[in-house]
């Protein structure tokens, strides 16, 4: 691991630009930041971002992953029951925002 580059509040995207950086640390301490993460993320997918809080405690991994779940052939049924069960399992465990779609 190599620290490539230093930002302090100077822009951070043309510092990933820069040096093709891979992860970002940057310091959370508020909630709306997420906001700015989703920004990163439009421009360089590949980017994750360790957040650490402002007393240097805790921290996250935030990253952008795709997942594919086979579900076999699909029928009404099947679909339904792929849904459900997914809802079953609750929120992914890094997402806070709450379910878009129940199925009743």
């Amino acid at each position: 691991m190599a620290v490539v580059g230093v930002v302090g509040d100077g822009d951070v995207s043309a510092a990933i630009r820069r040096t093709r950086a891979d992860v970002v640390v940057l310091e959370q301490d508020a909630q709306g930041e997420r906001d700015f993460y989703v920004q990163l993320w439009r421009r360089y997918p590949h980017i994750k971002v360790l957040a650490i809080s402002d007393s240097g405690k805790r921290g996250w991994l935030y990253e952008l992953r795709p997942r594919c779940i086979p579900l076999g052939k699909i029928s009404a049924c099947s679909l339904v029951a792929a849904i459900r069960a997914r809802i079953a399992l609750g929120p992914a465990p890094t997402s806070r925002k709450k379910r878009a779609a129940e199925v009743h």
